[in-house]
């Protein structure tokens, strides 16, 4: 699940980072939520999910087991990283 800012001076980073997690999605055959933040005015700690907006995580019976944070990755880092991480969710939790 990717977890998409409320605030406005995000939209464009998330879209970007939003395109790539479809793509690389679609590429690996895996189904993405994501959750739009800005539709959502409560604390999402009240909905049970326990992750920040700007991640993409993998949850498990209701427990988030992986998590990608996108705060300090450069622009060069953003593909790469979206990949490695579905792979090893492919290869630690699905496969």
């Amino acid at each position: 699940m990717y977890i998409k800012s409320a605030l406005d001076s995000h939209n464009e980073s998330d879209e970007q980072q939003l395109r790539e997690i479809e793509r690389i999605a679609e590429e690996e055959n895996v189904s993405i939520l994501v959750f739009d933040q800005e539709s959502y005015n409560g604390d999402l700690f009240n909905l049970g999910i326990t992750q920040y907006t700007r991640t993409l995580a993998y949850y498990q019976n209701g427990k988030a087991k992986k998590n990608l944070d996108f705060m300090n990755l450069s622009e060069d880092q953003i593909t790469s990283e979206i990949s490695n991480f579905i792979q090893d969710v492919k290869f630690d939790f699905i496969d």
